[in-house]
Parts: C-alpha cells; structure tokens; sequence
C-alpha cells in the first residue's frame, strides 16, 4: 500500500540520507499522468553524496521533502517505484564526503553527568485521565511545551486525517484524533508517520496536537500523544469524542482530559455502536480476535494455557 511505501521511503530518504556515500534517485510517476501515456511524466527525489535532498532538481530541506512525499503520496494509492543510483553523480569516498565538516569543539561534552542532564527527566510521558483510563504514550521533549489545549477534529483512520492535514482543513488550535488503528480497530497499530511529517511539513507542529489509539514513529515531533488505551474499536472514551470538542494535556500533571461532562459521555456511550470488523475472516481477523489492549503490550498471547 501507498502509506506502507512511503513510510519506508521517509525512513530511508529523509532520515538517512546523510549517511549515504554516493548518490541515489527516486522515481514515481505523476499522480495527474494520463494511464494510457506511454512514459508517464515522473517526479524524482534525488540525495546527493553530500546528503542534499532535490525534488525534481529543486534543493529541499528534510520538512519539505517529508511534507513533498505525503501530498504525493495522498494522491497514489498505488505508487509504482524505482530506486536506483544515480549514472551521473560521481562516487566519493566517506573522507572526502566530510571533508568539509570541522572537528568537535576542544573540551565539548557528549556525555553528561546524571547531575547536569540536557533534560531533568524521560521524554516519554505516560499520560492518564478519562480520555486514557488505562494510558497513553506521549513524547514530549519539551520544545513543544508542557500544555497544549485545543478543539479536536475527527478522523476514522490514517489516510482521512493525512488528506485533512494536506488541503488546509486541519488548522491551528486543532487537536487532531485519528481513531481505529488500535490493536483491534487496525487491525494492529499503524505509526503515524505520514501525518505527524505532514504536520511539520504544513508548518503546524507547534499550533497543533495529534491523539490516536495507533503508534507514533520514533521519528515524530510535536505534542503527539498515541498507544491511547481503551481503542476506539472497544469503546473507550476515544470513540466518543466528537468535533470540537475540548482536549487538554498536561505533561506536568501527566493528564489528558476530555473536557465534557460525564453526563453526557454517558449519552455518547449508550448511543455508541460497535463497528464491524474491517477483516471478517483470516489471519488479521484472528489477530484483532486475540490481541490485548495496547496497555497490555497488544500480544497475543496472555490467556494461552500449553
């Protein structure tokens, strides 16, 4: 699929690009190419030996590109690609590629002591409160802030909320929530990748938050909250949220509060349905059978008696 591919290709292009030693191209055809072109007009990503990204010849900072590749993405949803080294890049060697880049400053320090840290405590917050019962993860570097609160806006799965985020309906203030990628509701737990970039890619990521019941790449930044527990898929208070409803986190206090009177979540619950499964039979359905709550680790295999 389209988002399995390009989370592949942010990992490797985007990410890693530095570290390659000579240079690469990435071809895809054009989402507006006619089906009946012979050689439908292609757009290239190309990184260079120096780890400089071009999109179609054009030099592009690591955001852009991210941002570049999930617009494109959002129009193919099945993108056919070809990765090969560039003929016409010369071949250099990892010495010469750093020729350029100076030495450590004399006396600077990598390693810090326990009483001097960059940063006092985790990253990672485990967050509480009724719209996670049971936990959700966070990463909070706290370049982001400590607080965020903000309207949520509504999306059953990945790709909804990855077109919102492209053609302007996601806005600031917005608290996105991206709903049934839990363990049971994927089935699995998809990482959030392509939205979290098309975020950044919008310019958004510090007047925007994102919640889901799915994961979030290791490769995120921003308030990004996932592993949300209860899923949606098995009614927790994640299913109940609707559009513009307050959501407030609090990385001091370690909450995440839905900000609606228990009355009326009530309501919502008793009216709440539960979806059919999206894989009725098979190995994903045996999957979303068995697995635990993502609380629990999403295994598979908690009541197994040999």
């Amino acid at each position: 699929p389209l988002i399995d591919v390009m989370l592949v290709l942010l990992v490797i292009f985007i990410v890693t690009a530095p570290l390659l030693t000579h240079a690469v191209k990435l071809e895809l055809p054009r989402a507006d190419a006619a089906v009946n072109e012979p050689e439908p007009a292609k757009i290239e990503f190309a990184i260079d030996a120096a780890g400089t990204r071009f999109w179609n010849g054009e030099p592009v900072g690591r955001e852009e590109a991210a941002r570049r590749f999930a617009e494109e993405g959002a129009k193919r949803p099945q993108p056919q690609v070809q990765l090969r080294a560039d003929r016409d890049a010369a071949y250099r060697h990892v010495a010469e590629t750093l020729a350029d880049v100076k030495p450590y400053p004399s006396g600077q320090q990598i390693i810090r002591p326990l009483d001097n840290p960059i940063k006092k405590d985790s990253h990672l917050v485990v967050f509480y409160g009724n719209l996670a019962p049971t936990g959700a993860v966070g990463k909070i570097t706290g370049k982001e802030g400590l607080r965020f609160e903000g309207k949520a806006i509504v999306f059953e799965g990945e790709e909804k909320a990855l077109k919102a985020i492209l053609n302007g309906t996601v806005k600031k203030g917005h608290v996105i929530v991206i709903r049934s990628e839990g363990p049971k509701g994927g089935p699995g737990m998809r990482e959030m990748l392509a939205p979290t970039s098309a975020i950044m890619g919008k310019g958004l990521g510090k007047d925007v938050a994102l919640i889901t019941d799915g994961r979030f790449s290791g490769g995120s930044h921003g308030f990004v909250v996932g592993h949300v527990t209860p899923e949606s898929y098995v009614g927790g208070p994640i299913a109940l949220v609707k559009n513009g409803d307050k959501i407030i986190f609090d990385a001091v206090k370690r909450t995440l509060t839905l900000d609606v009177h228990a009355k009326e979540l009530a309501k919502r619950k008793k009216a709440w349905k539960k979806p059919a499964p999206k894989y009725p039979r098979g190995v994903l359905a045996k999957f979303a059978a068995h697995v635990t709550s993502a609380s629990e680790g999403a295994v598979t295999d908690k009541d197994l008696k040999l």
